[in-house]
């Protein structure tokens, strides 16, 4: 009970935590190969949990929790897309390219086999508390 108690404070401070974004970013994040084989174009997906992306394609590529066997995904989260950008927290240390996306819809705009890459764009926020929305 205490450690579920614990789970819903902390999902709860990152809820809160969450800002709309004041300007179009593109962000990149892996995603293991097993989770995206049967996405198509034009589909639409539901990302329940956090998404920790990054501003660069090559940190993605080469993140230190292995980048072999995954598929680098580019997201387009357009204005108002909820989000913590921890590359502006002063106080955070080697996080300087992270940007948090709360759980949000998706749609797959582009699947380039031959390079290994998905190309998504943000939808909506799939908690309409977010940041007021």
């Amino acid at each position: 009970d205490r450690i579920l108690e614990q789970a819903r404070a902390d999902i709860s401070n990152m809820m809160s935590c969450m800002t709309p974004l004041p300007s179009e970013m593109v962000l990149y994040r892996n995603i293991k190969i097993k989770f995206v084989e049967n996405i198509k174009e034009g589909m639409t997906l539901n990302y329940l949990g956090f998404s920790s992306c990054s501003l660069s394609p090559h940190i993605a590529e080469n993140a230190s929790y292995g980048s072999s066997g995954c598929t680098l995904t580019e997201i387009l989260a357009p204005v108002g897309t909820p989000a913590i950008r921890l590359d502006l927290m002063p106080d955070v240390q080697n996080e300087a390219d992270e940007v948090i996306l709360a759980p949000i819809e998706l749609f797959v705009s582009r699947v380039d086999i031959e390079n290994n890459k998905i190309y998504m764009a943000c939808r909506k926020p799939l908690n309409e508390h977010i940041c007021g929305l």
